[in-house]
């Protein structure tokens, strides 16, 4: 039993000393981890010739982790930790690739938006193009759907990560704006639906004119805004037609008018020919004043018998000066038949010093304006008189304007003066012996001449022609 113990402390003692032998004899690397920027990696030391096993993946914000290599910087050589073993001390170096990420848009049941992808971290996009969705309006996107609380920023943000934008819509409204043209005020109805059908108003009123309806397209109307059948589907303005209550006939030139069937009675606005204005007068240094303008007659409802014949007579305008010197001529009487009448402005005159330098007044007419005197008073009576609007005609023109008077003061060209408005003649200004001088004709009917001025050749100091009267009816 002793002798076997004696064997077993001698074995033990063998294996000992041929493990610690062979202990010393092993030889030892270290391997680190350089992980370029990213989080750190613990080093391993292993035996010569042995594989590693591969450590947990490093972070790094905006990359991803795409191994480790023998090279850094170029990463040719990639560590295989499944066949490579360590035959020294070495260092792995991490290599990076920035993120792609990629940016879809839920249109929410708009028109498809394509997503945009390979997005590098940090990147910003642009605006897509707004989708479209039938009887909505695009807001915006937005990154929480439904509460819509985070819009995006197009300008401020970035790419982090995989996103979805969501597309806020809101049901249009539609407005719908009446244009009365120059009818009275229709209020436009706003908060339309598409698809709504609108309810007709109450149809604006314009004097003197029958509304005909609401229309797309204005002077043109052509297309007919239909209540009972026309939707809004997007803002619109119709525009309101007219008709002139009545038929309105100028007459310029004198004529037989057969009253049309139907017509028994007729508004009748008459304008006598305007006068012609005063050459310079019989004693030196005087000039002439204006004419008078025709007289204006309006008269309603004259009766007047279907298929007869009624004679329109147009009063000629005045014929500027008499003979070299002197007086105007009175304008023609204009006629409605034997119904209605208005006689012809007075001519100017070119009267003595120190009497009266315009023609007598005429009712309803633009009278003419006095001539200045030698020492330039007078100036603010030289204009003539204004004419009268016809008020079943609105033109903007008035007619029977009186001519202006010319000035008397030698060669005061600053001291001519104008007609009445509208269409009466300005008077004549110039200097000695030149065209200037003659008064100017009546430029709208019924109009008075302007007077001339006074020259030594008194051939050019004419006064101007009136202008031929006007018959308006309205039936």
């Amino acid at each position: 039993m002793k002798k076997y113990f004696k064997y077993l402390i001698i074995t033990a003692m063998f294996v000992f000393a041929v493990t610690t032998s062979c202990e010393e004899d092993k030889t030892f690397f270290v391997v680190t981890f350089n992980s370029n920027g990213g989080s750190s990696v613990d080093s391993i030391t292993v035996n010569e010739g042995a594989k590693i096993v591969e450590p947990a993946a490093p972070t790094l914000d905006h990359y991803g982790f795409d191994g480790w290599y023998m090279d850094n910087n170029i990463f040719e050589y990639k560590w295989n930790f499944a066949h490579n073993t360590v035959p020294e001390n070495i260092m792995l170096h991490a290599k990076w690739k920035k993120k792609i990420y990629t940016v879809t848009f839920n249109s929410n049941g708009g028109s498809i938006v394509e997503a945009i992808e390979n997005l590098k971290s940090g990147e910003k996009i642009d605006e897509p193009a707004a989708p479209t969705r039938n009887k909505y309006s695009f807001i915006g996107w937005f990154t929480d759907n439904n509460t819509f609380a985070n819009e995006w920023d197009f300008d401020v943000n970035t790419i982090t990560e995989d996103v979805t934008l969501h597309a806020k819509w809101k049901e249009k409204f539609y407005t719908v704006t009446f244009n009365s043209n120059d009818g009275s005020i229709v209020e436009a109805i706003e908060n339309l639906k598409s698809g709504e059908k609108i309810d007709e108003p109450a149809a604006p009123t314009r004097d003197k004119y029958s509304f005909i309806g609401w229309f797309t397209d204005n002077n043109t109307f052509a297309n007919e805004w239909d209540f009972d059948v026309n939707t809004v589907t997007a803002d619109v303005t119709l525009y309101a037609k007219w008709s002139l209550k009545y038929k309105i006939v100028e007459f310029t030139l004198s004529t037989n008018w057969i009253v049309p069937a139907g017509v028994t009675f007729v508004d009748v606005f008459c304008v006598g020919g305007g006068g012609s204005g005063a050459g310079d007068g019989f004693y030196a240094g005087h000039s002439g004043s204006g004419a008078n303008g025709g007289v204006v007659t309006y008269m309603q409802n004259v009766l007047v018998v279907p298929g007869t014949s009624i004679q329109i007579t147009v009063g000629a305008g005045g014929i500027g000066g008499v003979g070299t010197r002197g007086e105007g001529r009175q304008g023609g009487a204009s006629s409605f038949g034997n119904l209605v009448s208005s006689d012809g402005g007075y001519g100017g005159v070119s009267p003595p010093p120190n009497t009266s330098s315009q023609p007598e007044a005429q009712p309803n007419s633009g009278r003419g304006g006095k001539r200045g005197n030698d020492d330039g008073t007078y100036r603010e009576n030289m204009q003539g008189g204004d004419g009268i609007e016809c008020p079943f005609y609105s033109t903007g023109e008035k007619y029977g304007a009186g001519g202006a008077g010319a000035n008397t003061a030698y060669q005061q060209t600053s001291l001519q003066q104008y007609g009445g408005a509208t269409g009466g003649g300005d008077s004549g200004y110039g200097a000695n012996n030149t065209p200037e001088n003659r008064g100017s004709d009546a430029t709208f009917y019924g109009g008075g001449g302007g007077g001339g001025a006074f020259s030594s050749d008194h051939t050019y100091s004419l006064g101007g022609n009136g202008s031929s009267g006007i018959v308006i009816i309205r039936y």
